[in-house]
């Protein structure tokens, strides 16, 4: 699903698989809401 949020997948020994999300200078609210709407979608894919 996209979600129109850019990230990126970080893989490392030390400390693990994890995504970072870019944020800019011009990032605004609705960029935000999306997302807290991405997170809650893959949160609820993931525990499904």
């Amino acid at each position: 699903m996209d979600h129109r949020v850019f990230t990126v997948r970080r893989g490392g020994v030390t400390r693990g698989d994890r995504v970072r999300v870019t944020r800019v200078l011009f990032t605004s609210a609705d960029d935000v809401d999306r997302l807290a709407v991405a997170l809650r979608d893959v949160a609820r894919r993931v525990r499904a």
